[in-house]
């Protein structure tokens, strides 16, 4: 039985499309993505929803760097706390498109933005936290390895390592996710490909915490 249904869009006919979806502690439904706000059908803000075991709306929160940035939020999670983490791209602009550099943006359980992460060696793809308030970024990188690495973040937002994720001079990697233990320990999947041939392959690294 349909319980209930809820459609958000921005304003005009622009395209509005979620990245992902988690439950907090308490049940209630957080939805993140993007919306066109500026009327112009290129430019996304990063557009974060709560809604409630019932179908109401919590809180809603709009993210944008600059008035012209373009953002694509990709990967979230939330802790034991209710603490939420997003992590996806900024661009200085849609038109011309820029190189987006990762941004990680971490709420609390009311929906109160407490940090705002920037590293452009980490994150951007991925996004995991352990339980204890630590966060763990990672992102793809092509051709230049010291590019991406996985990151981890105190409760703080303090960077506490970060390390290269490297493997050989000719590989592209891409589709990476994260899972973080209690421990502290990470692993990070994704497809690495070799650009001279195309072929990819499963590639799973852990790390120690």
């Amino acid at each position: 039985t349909q319980r209930w249904l809820r459609r958000h869009t921005g304003p005009g006919w622009g395209d509005d499309r979620p990245a992902d979806m988690v439950l907090d502690p308490g049940g209630n439904l957080i939805l993140t993505g993007f919306s066109k706000n500026t009327g112009d059908n290129l430019t996304n803000d990063a557009q974060t929803l709560s809604y409630d075991p019932n179908g109401g709306l919590v809180w809603q929160r709009q993210w944008t760097d600059t008035v012209a940035s373009h953002e694509v939020p990709m990967d979230m999670d939330v802790d034991t706390a209710g603490r939420i983490a997003i992590t996806g791209t900024t661009a200085e602009s849609a038109s011309p498109y820029a190189i987006p550099t990762p941004v990680t943006l971490r709420y609390d359980a009311t929906g109160t933005l407490t940090q705002t992460i920037r590293n452009v060696a980490a994150g951007g793809e991925a996004v995991d936290s352990d339980g204890t308030g630590n966060v763990f970024l990672a992102g793809s990188f092509f051709g230049t390895p010291e590019a991406s690495s996985v990151a981890r973040y105190d409760p703080a937002g303090v960077l506490a390592w970060s390390t290269p994720i490297t493997t050989g001079a000719n590989d592209a990697m891409s589709g990476l996710r994260l899972a973080a233990h209690a421990t502290g320990a990470v692993t990070v999947a994704g497809t690495v490909r070799d650009v001279s041939t195309g072929n990819g392959d499963y590639l799973t690294i852990r790390y120690a915490a």
